[in-house]
């Protein structure tokens, strides 16, 4: 398992403890090598008071900081975005060091989710830290505050993997993006932030997996690139082709010029604001604290909040195609300086002229079967994103002892079938895909395991073998020595089974016209 780690550079002048992402040479941290949060190089030396905080007119923000002003391509001090366009309905899971969700600026749009971190200190270079330190709070305010935010009407949901040392590890990042996949409801795009990275090895694989596999679930990764100044390809979670992976920029007046601490390479997808970006600050006093940061860390948000306006403005499209879309929109007429090797020129922009993609249906993420006592189970499932058009037909998977055997068809856009003819005491499993005008969705996860029918106890209750194991006239049946208090065979015109008491009944069968046996256990209950 890889540490997650990050640097840090006291702050004298404010006795504070200020994110870094590391600056120096790869080569200094030789204990280092796990995810490193991707958070500011360091504080920008003037610290202004606070701009307003006053209600503003819908869909105007004055006197907004450079990098929200550059998202709308007009360099004028403000920060326009179309009528409606503020991310209501869509959530952004914050994967960082923690979110202080009571922050005025979040207005109560900020809310705890999951921590994976149990300790309340830690020390680093012989300093022991109480408090976490509050780059998950920077990230999430340029999502969704009320005065830094690109979506001020998005939901930020608060998920901790890092300590407040910023240590960590990428197996528990990846146990993480697997709760967020249990907690969204993949009807509608969901965003999942992650500033952080590190060098990509084997020891990072199940984070690349999980980052992968968020898409499947309508989920959208944004990632940061990193601020190494090293190829973002071998970096993780930036390498990954699914995430949409975050270089920064600054800017000198109006020209703009990629930060020379970016990684960069082919693995970038866009460019957006990282250098002097004033955002909400920690868990410290006074409550309403902010802080100026620089990295990789602070586009990246930029980015994820463009991706939940347009998860609002197109809420039944899939994730992959808003991801596409969003890319398509950026701007490549910024003269960028210093622009690095192989890299992108886009530069992330607020355009939601740019339709997503109408595709097939994405993946139903989540299939529930109800099995009854008569050779007979309930399937439901979670209606997943349309795609655009309207879902026309699913069709269910019937796997018998892990094995498929048959399927079902379902007309319309039901997320319900009974399927009937099951073998009572066998174990059945389910899974289901979706279909509209443009194509086929992919079939889902495997559900959990049902028994249809366990046979009960009592003379009462005895069943037909050909019944219990669906196979019809059976010969030769006979109940192992082993099974012999639990159940019973009985020959009356036919093979009956009798529970005697619960337990496993394994029974041995010839089927019609065969020079085999074979074995089946039943349950009694």
């Amino acid at each position: 398992m890889r540490r997650i780690g990050k640097q840090f550079w006291l702050l004298c002048a404010f006795a504070i403890v200020v994110t870094a992402f590391a600056s120096r040479e790869s080569s200094q941290l030789p204990q280092n090598r796990g995810i490193e949060v991707a958070g500011g190089i360091g504080v920008d030396p003037i610290e202004e008071p606070d701009g307003a905080k006053s209600a503003l007119p819908f869909g105007v923000q004055f006197a907004a900081g450079w990098g929200l002003d550059l998202l709308d391509g007009v360099a004028d001090g403000v920060y326009n975005y179309p009528e409606g366009a503020d991310g209501r309905g869509v959530d952004v899971y914050v994967v960082d060091s923690g979110v202080y969700t009571p922050h005025p600026e979040f207005e109560g749009r900020a809310i705890s989710g999951k921590s994976y971190v149990t300790s309340t200190q830690c020390r680093l270079d012989g300093i022991t830290y109480t408090n976490w330190d509050g780059h998950g709070t920077h990230v999430a305010g340029i999502v969704n505050s009320r005065t830094y935010g690109v979506a001020k009407g998005v939901r930020v949901i608060d998920v901790r993997i890092l300590d407040n040392c910023g240590n960590g590890d990428s197996d528990l990042a990846a146990i993480a993006m697997g709760w967020i996949k249990r907690h969204h409801k993949a009807t509608r795009i969901g965003i999942v932030n992650m500033s952080f990275g590190g060098p990509a090895d084997r020891t990072t694989e199940a984070m690349e997996f999980a980052v992968r596999d968020l898409l499947a679930d309508n989920l959208i990764p944004v990632v940061a690139a990193g601020n190494e100044e090293v190829d973002a390809c071998n970096t993780a979670p930036a390498n990954v082709p699914e995430a949409l992976t975050v270089g920064a920029l600054g800017s000198v007046g109006p020209s703009l010029y990629m930060a020379d601490y970016s990684n960069y390479g082919s693995c970038v997808d866009l460019l957006a604001p990282g250098n002097s970006i004033r955002s909400t600050w920690g868990n410290y006093n006074p409550a309403g604290w902010t802080l100026t940061l620089r990295g990789t860390s602070m586009a990246t948000p930029f980015v994820a909040g463009l991706a939940a306006l347009y998860a609002q403005k197109y809420p039944l499209r899939c994730a992959d195609s808003v991801r596409d879309a969003l890319v398509a929109s950026a701007s490549t007429s910024f003269a960028i300086a210093s622009l690095k090797p192989n890299t992108t020129n886009r530069v992330a922009q607020l355009n939601l002229s740019v339709p997503p993609a109408r595709t097939a249906p994405g993946r139903v993420t989540r299939v529930i079967p109800v099995a009854s006592a008569s050779g007979a189970a309930t399937v439901g499932w979670d209606k997943p994103c349309s795609g655009g058009a309207a879902i026309t037909g699913s069709t269910v998977r019937v796997y018998r002892n892990g094995l498929p055997v048959r399927t079902e068809y379902v007309a319309g856009n039901g997320t319900s079938v009974t399927i009937t003819g099951l073998a009572n005491g066998v174990n059945y499993a389910f899974n289901v895909r979706t279909e509209n005008a443009l194509g086929v969705g992919s079939f889902s996860p495997l559900s959990r395991t049902v028994q249809v029918g366990p046979l009960r106890t009592g003379i009462s209750n005895a069943r037909l073998v050909e019944e219990v194991v669906a196979i019809p006239n059976p010969r030769n049946v006979t109940v192992v020595q082993e099974s012999r208090l639990v159940c019973e065979i009985v020959n009356s015109g036919g093979y009956k089974l009798i529970g005697l008491s619960p337990g496993i009944c394994a029974i041995r069968i010839r089927p019609p016209d065969a020079g085999y046996t074979i074995t089946r256990q039943i349950v009694v209950s």
